[in-house]
């Protein structure tokens, strides 16, 4: 949660708002990770991560392209995979490998 927001950037100069009793922005996330180690030195981790941020009314009224079509909330999700290869003796204090 966000008082002070940035909701326009205007000949280079930052535009901002501020409310001292409601929150401009809200944002949150939920995120969950498998990670499967079939063999000693190699993990495969596959991510799913869901975005959720949302904005007053008259964020998007001052600045309508701050999200698309002068929306108030923007929510998405975001898919990762990652492989590692790590052939070394002890992963957080390696003596030896390569």
């Amino acid at each position: 949660k966000a008082r002070e927001i940035n909701y326009n950037t205007i000949d280079d100069k930052q535009m901002f708002w501020r409310s001292d009793n409601l929150y401009a922005r809200q944002f949150s996330n939920a995120s969950a990770e498998l990670t499967y180690r079939k063999k000693l030195f190699s993990r495969h981790q596959i991510g799913l991560t869901y975005f959720s941020e949302q904005i007053l009314d008259t964020i998007a009224r001052m600045n309508p392209a701050y999200f698309s079509n002068g929306s108030t909330r923007v929510r998405f999700p975001e898919f990762s995979y990652r492989f590692s290869y790590q052939n070394v003796d002890y992963i957080p204090y390696p003596l030896i490998g390569r």
